[in-house]
């Protein structure tokens, strides 16, 4: 068991690093620990310890423990304690995850760290996965926990924990015991204690086997976000979603490519995600849905836009802009540049004759009675936005590039006929790119 552990601390730790084990004081972090210190001349090891305060005089004597334990083997040790009833109340979640946030936000605070080493094991994972699927998941919850995550590492996450009891038994690793696993209060427990039993009757390596499968979805589930970012690239235009674009993607991205475009919104569920899925394949035109955080969901037409009361700034002044300077104006990020050939898919791009350039340039937003003169004449460009279905919510603040006094490009969707490149002349690319809204 120790080589496993170790193999996989080899694959991502080198050789003199800093690592920061979590250690409550149970036979899991406990015999994590007795591994760490063995190789204490290869790894610079902090132990940390976190008092959840749940247990009273249990909990303190955790601490104590883990305190007398470091002293004695001369670890160095890094000690928090948080309010975890308290928290759990203020935001309206459970015990276990108030603990968790405020354990991770305790070990991710400590300084100098390369690696964060827990110890869950094979059956924390098969016990999670289970957690997922009576609650309801998907293919990213079926993968269980991940064994690498940012700085985080769980080199003994495929091990079952009936190898590390019997490690600490041979090598008399010393623990204390939570009395709280032993009660059936929460539904990890219960898992624990009633149903897993079942399961390795059924098959003794449910652990292994589970250990496995978790392994070889979150592969799938690593592949399909990859999809879906590209997906999103796809259907995503000026910040607003193409609706038919979108519809033509495989239904096993949709609700992945949704969530990313919806990603501003903190807190957003499987509930959101299902609702705006049925806003966009509705048949009504024109509908709005509302979202956590104040933020709203509105199909206009066949374009899907994301907006936030709070996002309700003033229009941007009027903006020079010089040849090849990027200019922020707005959300907008815009550029004037040699016309190159060249196109990269995440901006889009007007392409103007050269003479755009003889008159000073200036980006504002559109007036009313704005006229565009284009080949077959003249047209308001109110009216133009309503025929090409931009959403009302961007007609407002979209970029009008004027040359002197004259309208020469409404950006990011069509140049006047005057400014339009010339075959044997000189042109001019407008790239823009439309950012993220600063909240």
């Amino acid at each position: 068991m120790k080589n496993k552990v170790l193999s996989v601390l080899q694959d991502f730790a080198a050789p003199g690093s800093r690592l920061l084990a979590a250690v409550s004081g149970g036979m899991d972090s406990m015999v994590l620990l007795d591994i760490l210190v063995s190789v204490s001349d290869r790894y610079d090891i902090t132990c940390a310890h976190f008092n959840h305060q749940l247990r009273g005089e249990e909990s303190r004597r955790d601490e104590q423990f883990v305190r007398e334990y470091c002293e004695e083997k001369q670890i160095p040790l890094v000690v928090s304690r948080g309010d975890v009833t308290g928290y759990a109340s203020e935001h309206h979640v459970g015990l276990e995850e108030a603990a968790r946030t405020l354990r991770y936000s305790f070990l991710t605070s400590v300084p100098g760290i390369d690696w964060i080493v827990t110890a869950h094991n094979g059956d924390d994972n098969l016990e999670t996965i289970l957690m997922h699927l009576v609650r309801g998941t998907g293919l990213h919850g079926l993968g269980g926990i991940a064994p690498v995550r940012e700085r985080i590492l769980r080199p003994m996450l495929q091990i079952p924990r009936a190898d590390i009891a019997r490690y600490a038994s041979e090598r008399q690793v010393p623990f204390v015991t939570d009395s709280s696993n032993e009660t059936d209060l929460f539904f990890r427990n219960r898992m624990r204690h009633s149903v897993i039993p079942i399961l390795r009757e059924e098959n003794p390596r449910i652990v292994e086997n589970t250990a496995e499968l978790s392994r070889i979805l979150r592969a799938e589930d690593d592949y399909l976000q990859a999809q879906s970012a590209l997906g999103l690239d796809r259907v995503c235009s000026g910040g607003a979603l193409d609706r038919s674009a979108f519809l033509a993607l495989p239904e096993a991205l949709q609700p992945r490519v949704l969530a990313l475009f919806l990603r501003r919104i903190s807190n957003l569920s499987s509930i959101h995600i299902r609702s705006a899925l049925s806003l966009i394949r509705a048949e009504n035109p024109s509908a709005a849905l509302d979202l956590p955080g104040d933020f709203r969901l509105r199909r206009n037409y066949d374009m899907l836009v994301l907006e936030h009361s709070f996002n309700a700034a003033p229009l941007p002044a009027p903006t020079a802009i010089e040849p090849w300077q990027a200019v922020r104006f707005g959300s907008w990020l815009i550029q004037c540049l040699p016309d190159t050939g060249q196109y990269t898919p995440d901006r889009e791009y007007l392409i103007l004759d050269r003479s755009v350039l003889d008159r000073p340039m200036t980006l504002r937003c559109p007036q009313p009675g704005d006229r565009i003169h284009l080949t077959g004449g003249t047209r308001k460009i109110s009216r133009m936005l309503i025929d090409l279905k931009v959403p009302k919510v961007l007609r407002a603040s979209l970029p009008i590039l004027m040359s002197g006094d004259e309208v020469a490009a409404v950006i990011p969707l069509k140049a006047a006929a005057a400014f339009r490149k010339r075959e044997g002349y000189d042109s001019v690319m407008l790239s823009a790119i439309r950012m993220e809204e600063e909240k």
